[in-house]
C-alpha cells in the first residue's frame, strides 16, 4: 500500500511508488538496442510500441471526457504520421482506466515520457536511422507538464486519490511494456517486470 504524500510531494510520491516499472522499461532490450547502437529497428520498434500506448490512452482520456488541457494528440498525430503504413493492430482498444485520478497518474506517465523522449533523440540522431522521426522532433510541451504537476498536487493529497493515482500510473507503465513487447522483433529473454 502506498503511503499517503505530504502536499507539495504527490509527484515524488508516485515517482517513488512506481520508479521499479519505470527502471525496468531502461533495461528492456530494445531500449538498449536504441541507446547502445542506435539501430534503426529498434527506433521503429519503438515508434510502434509509443503509437500503441499514446493512442490507447489518448482514446481513454477523450471517453472520459476530462483532462483536456492535457491531451495526447500531438505526439499520437506525429507517431501515425511517422508510421504511415502502420495497420490498425497497433493501436489498441481504449483501457478503462476507472476514473479521472487513475487516468490522471497514467497521463503522469505519458507525459512524464517526453523527458525519455527527448534523450533518446540524441541517441537516434547520432545513429543510423534518418531522418529524424517527427515524434522525436517534437518539443517538450512544459505548458501541459507544469499543468499536471498543479492537478497531481491538488488531487493527490488525499489518500484513496493518490493510491487511484498510483494504480493508473502503474497500468500505464505495464500497459507500456506490453506494447513495447508487442511491437519488438527481438527475441530475447524475458527481462523480470515488477508488478
Amino acid at each position: 500500500m502506498s503511503a499517503q504524500p505530504q502536499k507539495q510531494a504527490v509527484r515524488e510520491a508516485l515517482n517513488a511508488a512506481t520508479r521499479d516499472l519505470h527502471e525496468a522499461l531502461h533495461v528492456h532490450p530494445v531500449s538498449i538496442a536504441l541507446l547502445e547502437r542506435a539501430e534503426s529497428g529498434a527506433v521503429r520498434t519503438l515508434l510502434r510500441a509509443n503509437l500503441s500506448f499514446t493512442s490507447t490512452l489518448e482514446a481513454a482520456r477523450e471517453t472520459a471526457s476530462c483532462w483536456s488541457d492535457l491531451s495526447l494528440a500531438a505526439p499520437r498525430d506525429a507517431l501515425r504520421r511517422d508510421l504511415p503504413d502502420q495497420d490498425a493492430d497497433c493501436e489498441s482498444p481504449p483501457i478503462d482506466y476507472q476514473n479521472a485520478d487513475a487516468l490522471l497518474g497514467a497521463l503522469y506517465v505519458a507525459h512524464g515520457a517526453q523527458f525519455g523522449r527527448q534523450q533518446l533523440r540524441h541517441a537516434i540522431e547520432a545513429g543510423e536511422s534518418k531522418p529524424l522521426p517527427e515524434y522525436f522532433a517534437l518539443p517538450i510541451d512544459q505548458a501541459a507538464w507544469r499543468r499536471l504537476l498543479t492537478e497531481l498536487e491538488e488531487n493527490g493529497a488525499e489518500p484513496e486519490r493518490f493510491r487511484t493515482m498510483v494504480a493508473g500510473a502503474k497500468a500505464a507503465f505495464r500497459h507500456y511494456r506490453e506494447a513495447l513487447d508487442a511491437a519488438t522483433p527481438y527475441k530475447h529473454q524475458p527481462v523480470h517486470s515488477p508488478r
